[in-house]
């Protein structure tokens, strides 16, 4: 819904660079109306497409959900740079030290089929990105656990919406098995909003994982 109809700019491919499309890929057209493409192949016969943009309401995406795309640096896989390479999230420090980092999933295995998760230590660390929004209500869901045996209790997970705390998983609701947390319906107006997970209070290394947005009503 976020996107201009008046001024989409399609991608797409013929699979030969003597099959050619009108208009042309790439080329910004109005789809508030459906739009006819003609392919021409070599021998020029063609065909005609009719394409129609059809709006959906609520549509949103994190960036990298989960933490697939970064730069490694080390033996660990991991890293714990300020931006992750084909990542949009930002690493967040909340100046009580502690770690920040994206690394391998499978030294704390869960039934995810995702490679990496994201690591959490120290009050007010965290990560967040800019997410356009459809105005509506949203619930943000990710996986998380405790990493095994670093200490004796998690942290809280707070998520927030422009640095603003709207959902907390408490200690008491994390454990070392990896889980599915949602949060409760988020009121959001219509524009760009910074999302975040961000650490609460607590001694423990929380990982996080699959972050997700769904579009309530």
């Amino acid at each position: 819904m976020a996107a201009d109809l008046s001024r989409l700019v399609p991608q797409y491919q013929t699979g030969s660079a003597e099959v050619v499309g009108v208009p042309a890929s790439g080329v910004a057209m109005d789809f508030t109306k459906p739009v006819i493409y003609t392919v021409a192949a070599a021998d020029r016969t063609t065909r005609k497409f009719t394409v129609t943009a059809t709006p959906t309401l609520g549509t949103t995406m994190v960036s990298n959900p989960s933490f697939e795309l970064f730069d490694s640096s080390g033996e660990f896989d991991q890293t714990m740079s300020h931006q992750p390479t084909g990542a949009i999230w930002e690493f967040i420090r909340g100046g009580t030290g502690g770690e920040i980092g994206i690394r391998e999933r499978y030294f704390q295995h869960g039934s995810s089929q995702s490679r990496h998760c994201l690591f959490l230590r120290g009050t007010g660390n965290g990560v967040s990105q800019p997410i356009v929004f459809e105005e509506g209500n949203y619930v943000v869901s990710f996986d998380a656990a405790k990493r095994i045996g670093y200490e004796k209790t998690p942290a809280a997970i707070v998520v927030t919406i422009d640095g603003v705390p709207v959902s907390t998983v408490e200690i008491a609701q994390i454990s070392e098995k990896w889980a599915s947390y949602s949060s409760p319906e988020i009121p959001i107006k219509a524009g760009t909003h910074v999302m975040g997970i961000i650490l609460g209070e607590g001694d423990g290394m929380d990982l996080v994982d699959n972050v997700a947005l769904r579009f309530a009503k």
